[in-house]
């Protein structure tokens, strides 16, 4: 039973794995502590792989605690670090950080070193979610190499596009791009579709960062997300990638309607992270259709959600339209000084600033009063529809003056066009 229980959530096939696990604990002698742990551990990881991070929480600790009696070392390294993994998924960020740290100090103890390069990676993503890249970079370099030595193709899956993240917030596309090429090539060893689905998801989500919407826009059609998949849970991060790419297509209600259900059910099953992504997201469709007073209410709880854990770069990542809308929420928070009120400041100071006076540059052709009314409005996250009814004028209009701006500005996306401008001194 238990192998049956391993081999069907090898192959995908999470429900009847859930099912054989339940059976196989229920069967097992008690006296076989060591299996039990295995199992139990097993179980865990299944019920995260479907996205139900409640139910496998008692399943990790049920593991963690039969290694512990059985003195068996290993175990307890991998159920530690499943715990890490869940922490993470439970927005419990500090306790992640924790419980990393103890698994590579027991790892190191009984000279399994090796074998900590998931809690390494998950301490990756921690040092990154706090906007501490040096630190992100350093700890996804060693889970690369323990996981070199461990042949872990999963690690090495997951360190690749750690490093790619890192490299995009710094501004190095071209060495993004080469670290996405090997995750590609570590997704194709694990011969696992929902790995290569990750995968190809975090490709079209560096592409909308990118500008390239249409290459996005493809890998959504090749990916068949369809309305009737939104509640699966093993498809969450693509269909919050495929949100991502409605707003940049300027379609702010699809993606606010895509949302709505996804973030309850994440809500529901504890995946604190998921939904704070998803207020988030929520927050800039409600700005992009104009409608600023829930956006400010939804950016505000994911505010009081994302406090406690200090989350900065869910927020930095969605660039200047972000800090713009931090900078609105602020008046509407508790008085000067409150908690609050200084996390929306710290957030608010991580993002880049634009250039000393004596680096800007001035545009060599101009910019027309029209094409800067149009620019400050995007900088405020308006919709290219939005704008043609504040200025009065045609939609198409609009498009026109934003296809000027981009070739004066040299730019091909919103993000960068704003980013450009700040650092010219266009906008206040």
């Amino acid at each position: 039973m238990p192998v049956v229980c391993v081999v069907t959530c090898l192959t995908g096939r999470l429900a009847e794995a859930t099912a054989y696990s339940y059976q196989a604990l229920k069967r097992l002698p008690a006296q076989d502590v060591r299996l039990h742990g295995i199992v139990a551990d097993n179980l865990g990881v299944i019920h995260m792989a479907r996205g139900d991070v409640a139910a496998a929480e008692p399943a990790v600790l049920d593991a963690w605690r039969a290694s512990r009696a059985d003195r068996h070392t290993y175990i307890q390294v991998v159920s530690l670090e499943h715990l890490a993994r869940l922490r993470r998924l439970q927005g419990r960020l500090a306790e992640a950080d924790q419980t990393c740290r103890q698994v590579l100090l027991l790892a190191g103890e009984y000279d399994m070193r090796v074998f900590g390069h998931g809690a390494l990676v998950t301490l990756a993503n921690l040092n990154y979610e706090r906007n501490e890249l040096d630190s992100a970079f350093g700890n996804a370099q060693e889970s690369l190499q323990l996981a070199q030595r461990a042949s872990s193709a999963a690690s090495l899956c997951e360190g690749y596009m750690m490093c790619a993240r890192i490299q995009v917030a710094h501004g190095n596309v071209a060495a993004a791009d080469e670290f996405i090429t090997q995750a590609w090539q570590a997704a194709l060893v694990c011969q696992n579709a929902q790995t290569s689905n990750w995968v190809a998801a975090w490709q079209a989500r560096l592409w909308l960062q990118q500008g390239r919407t249409e290459s996005a826009a493809q890998w959504a059609r090749q990916a068949n997300l369809t309305t009737t998949g939104r509640s699966e849970s093993t498809r969450e991060f693509e269909q919050l990638t495929r949100a991502r790419l409605l707003l940049a297509q300027e379609q702010s209600q699809e993606a606010f309607e895509l949302l709505e259900p996804l973030r309850h059910a994440a809500q529901t099953a504890g995946r604190v992270r998921s939904a704070l992504e998803m207020l988030i997201l929520q927050a800039l469709a409600q700005q992009a259709g104009g409608h600023f007073s829930q956006a400010l209410d939804m950016l505000r709880e994911a505010i009081v959600l994302a406090e406690p854990s200090g989350y900065v770069r869910l927020f930095m990542d969605e660039g200047e339209v972000m800090c713009g809308l931090l900078g609105r929420l602020k008046p509407a928070l508790a008085k000067p000084g409150s908690r609050l009120s200084a996390y929306v400041d710290r957030i608010a100071e991580s993002f880049p600033r634009a250039a000393a006076a004596s680096q800007r540059m001035a545009l060599l052709d101009p910019l027309t009063e029209s094409e800067a009314q149009v620019l400050a409005y995007i900088a405020q996250g308006f919709s290219n529809r939005a704008i043609a009814l504040r200025l009065v004028v045609a939609q198409s209009t609009v498009e026109w003056h934003i296809k000027n701006l981009y070739s004066k500005m040299a730019v091909h996306s919103r993000t960068q066009a704003v980013a450009q401008a700040r650092a010219l001194g266009l906008l206040e």
